[in-house]
């Protein structure tokens, strides 16, 4: 994507909604960012397939300003429309408007609003890619349970590139669900910036970041960092650490 050896590439991100902090979210705004860096073209559309106010967790303004300091440019349908007809015409105005500013479709989850989407991007001669986002949300076994979903919206998602698993769970569900080509799937696991997240450098370093956080010195702690939700496995972590504790009492969860 050099300026010097290739044209750039040029990318549409579709995500649901901004800017709720979720691990989606999140991944998808890191990956915008960096693309950007690597001199890709980028400009991202919010609230995807928000016909309704969503509950917003928390508001990250800090993604707000590293956008504009990249000059990704934020598209987001106005707040008050809600009826799911003027949402689609909105948006395929606006990618109609856009057409000549991307060669590639990034789409993070997939929703029924999704399908017609990548018809439209199809015929439009643009690369498709999906990205699903966890088991029993939006792999293909689940996709094929979900009434909102129906056999035609599921061929026009058959028509993407490529298909994005993170986990093996999750591409493994893929290859087992006979529903779109086994030769699209793509695993590419979620990135890390270990300038951000590295282990400390010695056992001081250590004990000085647990009594910085509160947290008891020289014990085992364990960490969950996620969404309190329903198919995160909380129930088993709880019920499992009950094990722990029998082994090593003064442990911690977090």
């Amino acid at each position: 994507m050099d300026s010097n050896s290739r044209k750039a590439l040029k990318i549409c991100f579709l995500i649901p909604d901004f800017p709720i902090c979720t691990g989606v979210n999140t991944q998808a705004l890191n990956l915008a960012l960096n693309l950007a860096k690597l001199g890709a073209e980028v400009f991202m559309v919010f609230s995807l397939n928000t016909a309704y106010d969503l509950h917003k967790p928390c508001h990250d303004k800090s993604y707000e300003r590293k956008l504009a300091a990249s000059n990704i440019k934020v598209y987001q349908k106005p707040g008050q429309m809600r009826e799911p007809w003027r949402c689609y015409k909105f948006y395929l105005k606006l990618f109609w408007r856009l057409r000549g500013e991307y060669d590639l479709v990034y789409i993070n989850g997939i929703s029924p609003m999704v399908c017609w989407f990548v018809l439209f991007f199809k015929l439009l001669g643009k690369k498709v890619v999906l990205k699903m986002t966890g088991v029993g949300i939006n792999d293909p076994r689940t996709l094929q349970r979900r009434p909102d979903f129906n056999r035609w919206g599921l061929r026009a998602l058959g028509l993407a590139d490529r298909f994005l698993g993170t986990s093996s769970q999750l591409c493994r569900v893929y290859r087992q669900t006979p529903l779109f080509s086994q030769s699209k799937l793509v695993q590419i696991p979620n990135g890390v910036d270990t300038a951000t997240f590295a282990p400390p450098v010695d056992a001081r370093e250590k004990e000085r970041l647990r009594r910085k956080l509160g947290l008891p010195a020289g014990e085992k702690i364990v960490t969950y960092v996620g969404s309190v939700r329903r198919g995160k496995g909380l129930d088993l972590l709880i019920a499992g650490w009950e094990r722990v504790l029998q082994r090593y009492p003064a442990a911690t969860l977090l």
